[in-house]
């Protein structure tokens, strides 16, 4: 999740739709007072490796500090007063957290303020669901080493995750912009003239490949019977109707 004073936006980070390498190619263009919450580890590095600025102004108020002084007392407690930059990346993955990296919008709202929020240009993600639990399957190797089929693995319910409740705020949408995963290089040249970013975010994108190799070219419709992509189809109806995503569009 980011928030950029500098060019006042929010984005809303939402799962399985390459979030995470939308996030590294925008950290680019944030100022210093601007949040950007933490990634993993290795995401850190890489974004700490290619110039483009870290988590920061993030945090949780704790033992009765200001956020502001927050971040001294943390690295003097896991012991990065030495500059250690691992150190200091893989501290602020642990750090308490007033914004996470999944957060959604009326969280955000309730943090930011109701200004902010209703100035501020706002965007999120979504991908067509059946293509999304295709990758949401080959994103954990440790299914399919498991023998979990692809079937098995939508008739246990357990990758049944909906991005809808990140983006709305009492079930009406609360972005002013909601980007087809599909589209996502196209629709983020329209974001980018909006904002007024000095480049392309889109083609920083194309750069980045942030949790990127789970899955090769797979025939996502080829995976599903009928049942299977009825459970989808029902589970998901809110995102469907929203964005008029069929199954046969699939790759």
């Amino acid at each position: 999740m980011l928030i950029s004073h500098k060019y006042k936006f929010i984005f809303i980070k939402t799962g399985k739709v390459g979030g995470t390498s939308l996030e590294m190619a925008l950290s680019r263009f944030m100022g210093p007072e601007d949040v950007i919450t933490p990634l993993t580890w290795d995401d850190e590095k890489e974004r700490y490796q290619r110039g483009y600025p870290t988590a920061q102004n993030f945090e949780q108020a704790l033992r009765g500090l200001t956020p502001r002084q927050w971040p001294r007392w943390l690295r003097s407690s896991v012991g990065t007063r030495s500059g250690n930059p691992e150190k200091a990346l893989r501290a602020k993955t642990r750090a308490p957290k007033r914004y996470w990296d999944h957060m959604p919008a009326r969280a955000i709202r309730e943090r930011v303020g109701e200004e902010i929020w209703n100035s501020y240009y706002k965007f999120s993600i979504e991908r067509n669901p059946w293509d999304k639990m295709v990758s949401r399957y080959f994103w954990d190797p440790k299914k399919r080493k498991a023998g979990l089929s692809f079937r098995d693995f939508i008739l246990s319910g357990n990758g049944l995750k909906s991005n809808f409740d990140y983006y709305t705020v009492n079930g009406i949408l609360g972005v002013d912009r909601l980007i087809r995963y599909d589209r996502l290089n196209e629709e983020l040249g329209d974001v980018s003239r909006e904002l007024g970013l000095p480049e392309d975010v889109g083609e920083t994108l194309r750069g980045l490949s942030a949790k990127g190799g789970y899955r090769k070219g797979r025939d996502v419709v080829s995976l599903y019977d009928d049942e299977t992509r009825r459970i989808v189809e029902v589970f998901f109806a809110r995102e469907i109707q929203l964005l008029d995503f069929e199954f046969e569009e699939c790759p």
